[in-house]
């Protein structure tokens, strides 16, 4: 199995596995929102015990955060700087990943020349820029990603002018004896799975999943792949005693089955362990993904220039390709430094319409993704989101058939349900987003403690009519309690104001008391934020 080097066969492995992720994880998004909308359906018959709310993913944490209340010019300032640090530290680790890239042909392929790791390492920085984009803050991922790939095309350009010879974009159909359509099949398939590990709306689903089904491959090959050289003496006995094909399928049966049992628990504990530091803020679920796509690229890239004796295969790829991603990920550690931010900032609440429109989901990924700067994002959890917030501990919680354990079944106390809340920073300075997640019978009780815990509230009101019970009675909830000072509503031309006001004048409110927008492009995006940041400074919120 090792014949042609360890690393290639190492690399073979996780190149399928982020395959077959790709492939599955559509299904497994499908089956995750199945699994959402009946446990949305469920209602509490009897109370859960004691324990189960000290246990798992229901326990109370005790040390709760208070928000710090700053000025909506401070609290801009300090989320510019966020942005800017992280945007400073990916570039230098991108920058640092292009020019590392020709020294790892050099070192490779020492005759290869000047002009071919010139090549190389406009090649390897064209397919970094989707790990890096990733990570880049939103406002920033658009104008950087074109001037970076205009730029990197032309240089490709120039330097491929200078010695045509060299370039080699197409293999020769007959020389590697495959019909042309075949290539530009696979080079079809290779870019889909790649757009499939940084795309929003699927990434969370496949870099679960590739870590599983890596991690799986490994343990359940890498045993057999050692043990080959001696599985026939091991045979040897079995076979005098049953027969050889007897033998054989007895042993393999039992070693596959024992090797699947170990792939599958030491997967499942990865995922776990990779879940556990995005939780403790060790590192960052966008920097994961970017960290992952990576070191995918670097182990893409590193096997396409392995040599062809088996020696250098086992032993100089491998360090190549760590030595190549170590020091990428070395470098934004050092740029991006140590945040001052520990506080929980400003936690903004968003309650919505669900909808199925995607232009709508586009919109709060935005507010989403900008407000993480000021503090944590939290919200009931609902079908309509799940392209954009199915993390590696939701769908490690998922594949594990423990899901049910994120719902709340009843009701809770004020403190009880914030204390589930992470409000605190990452490592890199970004907040969390938090999902509440409940049976049919606790979703009121709890979105109203949630509304009385809340400081700073955005009321999507887009498409709002009189049948949408669940916002309506939200926004009942925001009359009744007098609320109303710390939300800014959003709407759109569906948006039945009429209905709105009919709910407020119930428990003796105006809708002129409710501040109202609609965002309909960047720079109104940026009033509602400006809007939202100056709830904490208005009298009587």
């Amino acid at each position: 199995m090792f014949s042609a080097g360890l690393f290639n066969v190492v690399a073979a492995f996780v190149l399928v596995s982020v395959f077959v992720a790709a492939c599955v994880a559509p299904l497994v998004r499908a089956a995750y929102r199945a699994r959402v909308k009946r446990l949305m359906g469920l209602n509490q018959v009897q109370p859960r015990p004691d324990r189960w709310w000290q246990t798992g993913a229901a326990r109370n944490q005790p040390n709760r955060i208070e928000p710090v209340l700053l000025s909506a010019e401070d609290s801009l300032a300090t989320a510019k700087r966020s942005e800017r640090r992280i945007a400073r530290a990916t570039a230098a680790a991108w920058l640092a990943f292009v020019l590392f890239a020709p020294w790892v042909l050099a070192w490779s392929d020492p005759s290869a020349g000047w002009v071919s790791r010139l090549e190389f390492a406009v090649v390897a920085g064209l397919l970094a820029l989707g790990p890096a984009l990733v990570n880049l803050p939103l406002r920033w991922r658009r104008v950087t990603g074109i001037a970076a790939i205009v730029a990197l095309i032309a240089l490709f350009l120039a330097v491929s002018s200078l010695q045509p010879e060299t370039v080699d974009l197409v293999p020769d159909a007959e020389e590697e004896d495959w019909p042309a359509w075949v290539y530009y099949l696979l080079v079809g398939f290779a870019a889909w799975v790649y757009l499939s590990m940084f795309r929003q709306r699927i990434r969370g689903q496949v870099i679960p999943l590739a870590f599983v089904s890596a991690v799986f491959a490994l343990v359940f090959a890498l045993p057999l792949g050692l043990l080959e050289p001696y599985l026939g003496s091991c045979l040897t006995p079995v076979a005098e005693a049953s027969g050889a094909a007897a033998g054989q399928a007895t042993f393999s049966g039992l070693a596959g089955a024992t090797l699947s049992m170990i792939g599958l628990w030491a997967a499942f504990r990865v995922l776990g362990v990779v879940a556990g530091a995005i939780e403790r803020g060790w590192i960052g679920e966008l920097s994961m993904v970017s960290l992952v796509g990576l070191g995918v690229v670097a182990s893409t890239l590193v096997l396409g220039i392995t040599p062809e004796d088996p020696a250098l295969a086992t032993t100089r790829p491998g360090w190549l390709s760590l030595s190549w991603f170590g020091l990428t990920a070395a470098v934004y550690v050092v740029f991006l430094g140590r945040t001052n931010a520990t506080a929980a900032g400003l936690p903004l609440l968003m309650l919505r319409v669900f909808s199925a429109d995607k232009r709508k989901h586009d919109l709060l990924h935005q507010i989403q993704e900008r407000w993480r700067y000021f503090g944590a994002v939290d919200q009931a959890g609902g079908p309509d989101l799940i392209d954009f917030n199915v993390g590696p501990y939701a769908c490690a919680k998922f594949m594990g058939g423990s899901l049910h354990d994120l719902y709340l079944p009843e009701a809770v106390s004020g403190d009880k349900l914030m204390g589930r809340f992470n409000h605190s920073p990452d490592r890199e300075g970004r907040y969390r987003i938090n999902e509440m997640f409940n049976f049919n019978t606790s979703w009121r009780g709890n979105v109203e403690q949630l509304i009385l815990n809340s400081q700073t509230i955005l009321l999507d009101v887009r498409g709002l009519t009189a049948e949408r019970e669940g916002t309506s009675f939200e926004v009942g909830l925001l009359a009744r309690h007098a609320l109303l000072g710390r939300v800014v509503a959003v709407g759109d031309g569906e948006t039945d104001w009429a209905h709105i006001g009919g709910r407020l004048a119930e428990h003796g409110r105006r809708l002129e008391e409710l501040s109202r927008c609609e965002v309909v492009d960047r720079s109104s995006l940026d009033q509602l934020i400006d809007k939202l940041l100056q709830i904490p400074s208005r009298k009587g919120s």
